[in-house]
């Protein structure tokens, strides 16, 4: 599956997860060697939330999606710098590791933020032994967020004004049941069928398909026929 074929995804739980760099690349590796919820309370981030309110982004999203992501160096205790993107998950010979596909921002310790194009290395410069990245999933604020992937839309409802929702192959997008999600011609077709008819017209030609349960109005005897599978046969009125 390409790039472009992988669907977004925004989370259901909290994600929490602990990464380094990857050498010569723009990866960063997931760290696994420790329980990053415990570094989350050490730090008392999301010390309101309960345990079974946090995830990991392999349990939460998987290989198959794309997602928006948020970075934050620590040495020590100390936040350094963050970042905020779009990227996924990739499968390596190390282990798991985060692809930054489309980073957009950078913020520095300060807390000033700046457009980034291409990852950066500064996220990663001077690392040491007490260097850790934070990695969580994120929803994005703005609106040039949301729309930095292609095959993305917005749209507003009562929680947000900048929604993202992702158009999937061979679909339309519409409105059910108070949500606007992907439509599939396939469940299209189904709820066009469902329609009541206050009408149906039938209008037979010469010689119609001898197809088992089709129905015609025959204009010569002024009545409808079905078709059995073998032979036609005449709709009885119950007044005659």
């Amino acid at each position: 599956m390409t790039l472009t074929e992988l669907p977004l995804k925004i989370s259901n739980k909290q994600t929490v997860d602990l990464a380094k760099p990857l050498p010569e690349t723009d990866n960063l590796l997931i760290d696994d060697s420790g329980p990053p919820l415990e570094f989350i309370k050490s730090q008392q981030l999301g010390s309101d939330l309960p345990d079974d309110a946090w995830s990991t982004l392999q349990k939460e999203l998987g290989l198959k999606c794309r997602f928006y992501y948020r970075l934050e160096r620590f040495d020590g205790n100390k936040p350094l710098c963050g970042e905020a993107g779009l990227g996924r998950l990739l499968d390596s010979p190390e282990g798991i590791v985060l692809e930054r596909t489309f980073p957009f921002t950078f913020a520095d310790e300060n807390g000033s933020t700046s457009n980034i194009n291409v990852p950066q290395t500064v996220l990663c410069d001077n690392w040491n032994t007490s260097s850790k990245i934070l990695i969580s999933s994120m929803f994005p604020e703005r609106y040039q967020e949301v729309t930095i992937d292609p095959h993305v839309i917005v749209y507003t409802d009562v929680n947000s004004p900048f929604n993202p929702l992702y158009v999937k192959e061979n679909s339309l997008i519409g409105r059910i049941k108070g949500s606007i999600r992907n439509i599939s011609f396939t469940e299209l077709f189904k709820k066009v069928t469902q329609l009541s008819l206050t009408q149906l017209v039938l209008t037979a030609p010469k010689k119609p398909k001898e197809v088992e349960g089709s129905i015609v109005y025959d204009s010569k005897t002024k009545s409808l026929k079905f078709f059995d599978g073998e032979v036609w046969k005449r709709l009885v009125d119950e007044d005659t």
